[in-house]
């Protein structure tokens, strides 16, 4: 196939803020075009509409998925929805990206991936971050021995917010709390780095310790991990909603240091997303820069639009595939039990 002389037409389920930012990355993608949206709110599907120059507007999920000309839908809408909703794309025959996390379970995610196979329909969850440049250089780099050997890796995520009971941030019926929606960042890039260390895709911790704070919606506030993957190598993240913690990834060897200063989102909203990966040795300190003026989502709009227009079912490494959505969920129910939260899944309701 000739994948110049075709767009993949691509659907968005719910347009919110992250639709906007995922709207803007997938104009910037010549190979893909978003065709349809669909909203339960008029007003906001309008607007959307019109900012986007979105062809076809649909004021139900089932219309929209309805549409025979789409290739794929993109899930939008909060967490507690995301299972249901790719569902409902699935059996209308369409390929997924759903926003990440894919569920508010391992098991949420496991039916999805499931349903899509059956279905033999593209699957991807949307972790932006490891479809930047950034993550497949910083590979590269591990298994040049850039420093020696890995030894531990520190990965942060977060910053203060105020308490609002009626945010899903800090609902825990809509699966609000800093692990699942921020904390799913260190946990997919500290498995991918000691797979990388190992000289396998991604690797799962032998053990996991977790500590935190628990805030009065019954949420996760401030949640920390240690993990053990074995052979020497072991991993701290953290993630916060309530408490002002630098973004962090630093990656220490038996010869130096890596650092990127912008870990999870660069460029996130409107671009550049020029990233610093830096290198800290015995002899001196030296940068690399990748530069590209697209913001985050276009990346991760890409990988995804390659991957369908090359008859894929899942996006290529690094960027998440399916097998390992399922694996990555496992471990963020393990933090989770670990902080004694409820390990969830979703009520397919639409």
């Amino acid at each position: 196939m000739n994948t110049s002389q075709r767009q993949v037409a691509w659907g968005i389920l719910g347009p919110g803020t992250i639709a906007h930012n995922f709207a803007v990355g997938l104009a910037e993608t010549p190979v893909a075009k978003l065709l349809a949206v669909g909203g339960r709110t008029p007003d906001r599907l309008a607007a959307f509409g019109e900012r986007h120059g979105v062809e076809r507007l649909y004021g139900s999920y089932e219309e929209l998925v309805a549409d025979p000309d789409l290739d794929v839908i993109y899930i939008a809408t909060p967490h507690s929805f995301h299972l249901a909703h790719g569902l409902l794309a699935i059996e209308a025959g369409k390929g997924l990206m759903v926003e990440k996390p894919a569920g508010l379970g391992a098991g949420d995610v496991e039916a999805l991936v499931e349903a899509a196979r059956k279905a033999d329909v593209f699957f991807m969850e949307a972790y932006k971050c490891r479809c930047h440049p950034q993550t497949e250089r910083l590979a590269e780099l591990l298994g040049e021995g850039a420093i020696g050997r890995l030894e531990h890796i520190e990965a942060r995520n977060g910053g203060m917010l105020e308490r609002d009971p009626a945010s899903r941030l800090f609902d825990p019926a809509l699966g609000g709390g800093g692990i699942l929606d921020i904390g799913c960042y260190p946990v997919t890039t500290v498995r991918l780095i000691a797979g990388v260390a190992k000289g396998l895709p991604y690797a799962e911790p032998v053990t996991l310790e977790a500590s935190g704070e628990i805030g009065p919606t019954g949420v996760d506030e401030i949640a920390f991990a240690e993990l053990d993957f074995g052979d020497g190598l072991t991993a701290s993240i953290a993630c916060a909603l309530r408490r002002e913690i630098e973004d962090t990834l630093v990656l220490t060897g038996s010869k130096g240091t890596i650092r990127l200063p912008v870990p999870w989102r660069p460029g996130r909203n409107a671009g550049p997303s020029d990233a610093r990966i830096v290198i800290e040795k015995d002899d001196g300190v030296r940068e690399e820069w990748l530069r590209d003026p697209r913001q985050l989502f276009a990346f991760e709009a890409e990988v995804a639009t390659q991957a369908i227009l090359e008859g894929l079912k899942t996006p290529r490494w690094p960027a998440m595939t399916a097998e390992e959505s399922i694996l990555n969920a496992r471990v963020i129910d393990r933090w989770r039990d670990g902080m004694g939260l409820p390990v969830l899944s979703s009520v397919r309701s639409i």
